[in-house]
């Protein structure tokens, strides 16, 4: 093992002082300074650590104006001096270093509670999603794919407000505290973060078990977004496959929406029907009478709704919560 130990050599190095001048007039080795997070400049010297005596040995006493040795008395402190600089440094070097830890800063957007299920459309929580998460992380672990990596979790309490979320995501990486982004109930707060997370620092990836909606397909504007769950363009497509083979061609939509609580956004089952629309309409020979949608915490009267929906197509459509 090497242990380095640098040696700045001054311009005033072998220099005389004028006769009459206090102090050693005649410096004959240099000044040693130790360096434990980097170099300060000058000019470095490189020893072996068995050779550490040999230097210490051969190091010249300074000496006198007259010419003359030095007493033991003022030799003998630059001497102790620098022995214990090179025990410091045998002690600090030749000790088995840790292995440097990398720690990433996982932040968990989920509301702690519930809510309704208008807002929470997948009944997520932090007492559903934490327990996932942390035996995900314990099986990597005992796996050995982190090796020196460590995961800190930061959990935040969205409660199912589409601005919380976003807000607490750029206030971990004003922080400093934003790798990776785990989460989210909803899809109307998951996407701003999604939009942005491109452009922070080398990117932060973004995984969710929602936001299924087509729309968020676009990988030049949602480009480090990963759904565990895919996309409703996958859904629209097999619906496709199943129609076509069943010989249908005329097509109904009847759908749960929040038509009496317009301020939540749209639903999740109409996202479902666009993204089942969208195929129809890159396929050719598709027909589709009006859609129908109704509020299902509101409209209960659900027989009036299926002769409406029945009048004319092959096949209807349906989707709510």
């Amino acid at each position: 093992m090497q242990v380095e130990i640098y040696c700045r050599s001054f311009t005033n190095y072998g220099k005389s002082r004028p006769a009459g001048g206090r102090g050693v007039e005649n410096l004959n080795f240099p000044r040693i300074t130790v360096f434990a997070n980097g170099r300060s400049g000058g000019e470095y010297h490189r020893f072996h650590s068995s050779s550490l005596r040999r230097a210490l040995d051969a190091t010249p006493r300074a000496t006198s104006a007259s010419g003359g040795g030095m007493k033991a008395e003022g030799d003998g402190p630059a001497l102790l001096l620098l022995l214990l600089l090179l025990v410091h440094v045998l002690c600090c070097c030749c000790s088995p270093a840790a292995p440097v830890q990398h720690r990433i800063q996982m932040m968990v957007a989920m509301p702690y509670e519930l809510g309704p299920p208008w807002q929470n459309p997948f009944l997520l929580s932090r007492s559903v999603a934490e327990p996932v998460i942390q035996l995900a992380i314990d099986d990597v672990s005992r796996k050995g794919f982190l090796n020196n990596i460590a995961i800190d979790l930061h959990f935040r309490n969205t409660n199912c407000s589409d601005t919380l979320g976003p807000y607490y995501a750029v206030e971990a990486y004003c922080a400093k505290q934003l790798d990776v982004v785990l989460g989210f109930a909803s899809a109307y707060a998951l996407a701003p973060v999604a939009r942005l997370s491109g452009f922070w620092s080398q990117g932060v990836p973004v995984i969710t078990t929602i936001a299924q909606v087509d729309s968020l397909d676009d990988r030049s504007v949602y480009k480090l977004l990963t759904r565990m769950n895919g996309s409703y363009r996958e859904l629209g497509s097999t619906i496709i496959h199943l129609l076509q083979l069943l010989n249908y061609e005329t097509v109904a939509f009847l759908f749960h929406s929040n038509l009496r609580r317009p301020a939540f956004g749209k639903s999740e089952c109409f996202f479902q029907m666009v993204a089942i629309n969208n195929q129809l309409l890159k396929a050719s020979g598709w027909r589709q009478p009006p859609v129908i949608d109704f509020d299902e915490f509101f409209d209960d009267n659900y027989e009036d709704l299926l002769k409406r929906a029945s009048i004319d197509p092959d096949v209807c459509i349906c989707g709510y919560d």
